[in-house]
């Protein structure tokens, strides 16, 4: 009995497996894939960045793509839209509505009889980064089919959203302390000091320094020393120096 049991058992697995992968063994839960991809994942503030919309059918075995109707939508508050272009062929003229493009959203769709395999460029987005913080890129679709079938892909979607950070605006470096050292003498040497300061903590970079005679600046004092002149007698020496990240 208990022989005839563990039969009856492996004929209850056979026939689940076949009802979940189909009777050739494929698996058609992910067999399409559509994706939001920035150009840039980490962008500055005021930078532009392209988010491009693909479908990828190499899964979808003797599928082609035929039609969709599809949104993107971003965070409206730190990504700024600023225009589209169609696909690749024969998806490049797709219908667009950008009429909620300020709140952070575009729809678009199209068709194509013929149909289309491989991985697909169906739009592409330009948005403009204007202020720090975290966007998904959330990509939706209301339909999608097969090419001369008309068989609904939705079933066989997975869709994978992109994302982007726009980091705090970078400040500029500053020098404080900054001070003269040496014996104010003709024909001796001053020093010029400073203490480096960055608060994105950015190492120094090359800084460049000028000495100036009663606020005009001498003409080849560039460097953090200087060696006083006939000309120097009587005036103000100043030492200026700007920090660079």
């Amino acid at each position: 009995m208990r022989g005839k049991n563990l039969f009856q058992f492996a004929i209850v697995l056979v026939t689940l497996l076949t009802m979940a992968f189909g009777l050739n063994g494929q698996a058609y839960a992910q067999s399409v894939v559509s994706s939001a991809t920035p150009s840039d994942t980490s962008p500055a503030i005021d930078e532009q960045i392209t988010v491009a919309v693909n479908i990828n059918m190499t899964g979808a075995s003797g599928k082609l793509l035929g039609s969709y109707s599809a949104s993107l939508a971003w965070n409206a508050a730190i990504f700024e839209y600023v225009s589209y272009a169609g696909g690749a062929a024969p998806f490049n003229t797709p219908t667009v509505n950008t009429s909620n493009t300020a709140s952070g959203r575009i729809t678009f769709s199209a068709a194509a009889p013929s149909g289309a395999s491989g991985n697909i460029n169906i739009l592409t987005v330009t948005l403009r980064a204007k202020a720090s913080g975290t966007s998904t890129f959330d990509l939706n679709y209301t339909a999608m089919a097969a090419a001369m079938t008309f068989e609904n892909l939705l079933p066989y979607l997975t869709i994978n959203d992109g994302s982007a950070t726009v980091g705090n605006p970078n400040t500029a470096p500053y020098a404080t302390n900054v001070s003269i050292s040496g014996t104010t003498q003709v024909g001796q040497v001053l020093t010029g000091s400073y203490t480096y300061n960055d608060n994105d903590g950015d190492a120094e970079g090359t800084s460049t320094f000028r000495w100036l005679r009663n606020d005009a600046a001498i003409a080849g004092a560039t460097s953090k020393t200087y060696t006083l002149v006939a000309a120097d007698q009587g005036a103000m020496i100043k030492f200026e120096v700007t920090p660079v990240a």
